[in-house]
């Protein structure tokens, strides 16, 4: 599921209106992909809610879609990208479940197997969950990475497994691969999902 590097350039709202393109036409069945943009509003209160300034290529994303259509395909594998709402409910609940990062229902559970630049934490505070499977398991932007990895990272987080991997260098990087593996044929629509094929 890890994107690879180098993808060709161009802008994000292209290959988001491309992915809706591409599923409508697969399936003209499901709902529209993506939902109405937020506003600049709703951005300035989700960073008021959260603490933080959110990173610029978050805006330009929620400025676009604010996340999925309830029903639309997912957009990799089984997660979904949530609306800003959702994404600030999961970030606190997440923030409040697991304290410091800790997981204290299960204290002595096995070491941490992360891959390099994410910090060997259960939960950490920084990890800002933007995509999510219905499971408990999300895919998060990395807001301080470890040594070695980069701001704005996309890392998966399960909620009962100790690993934790690396997806993307980035939110953009992810959303182009997909939308150019649909292009050319290693991501397709299968069963309601984007996987890859």
């Amino acid at each position: 599921m890890t994107a690879p590097h180098s993808p060709a350039p161009a802008t994000l709202a292209h290959h988001l209106e491309h992915i809706a393109r591409q599923v409508q036409a697969a399936d003209q069945q499901l709902p529209p992909m993506f939902r109405p943009p937020a506003d600049n509003a709703a951005i300035v209160r989700a960073e008021a809610c959260l603490g933080r300034t959110l990173p610029a290529s978050l805006c330009t994303l929620y400025g676009i879609a604010d996340g999925q259509t309830e029903g639309s395909a997912t957009l990799l594998d089984a997660f979904s990208w949530m609306p800003l709402d959702e994404v600030l409910d999961r970030s606190e609940f997440l923030n409040d479940f697991f304290p410091d990062g800790r997981n204290e229902e299960d204290p002595d559970h096995a070491p941490m197997d992360v891959a390099p630049g994410i910090k060997p934490s259960w939960w950490w505070p920084h990890w800002l969950p933007i995509m999510a499977n219905g499971a408990g398991d999300y895919l998060c932007l990395d807001l301080d990475p470890a040594p070695g990895g980069h701001s704005g990272q996309v890392i998966a987080y399960y909620h009962n497994e100790t690993y934790r991997l690396l997806i993307a260098p980035s939110i953009e990087h992810l959303i182009e691969v997909i939308a150019n593996g649909l292009s050319s044929g290693t991501y397709a629509l299968v069963d309601g999902m984007i996987v890859e094929v």
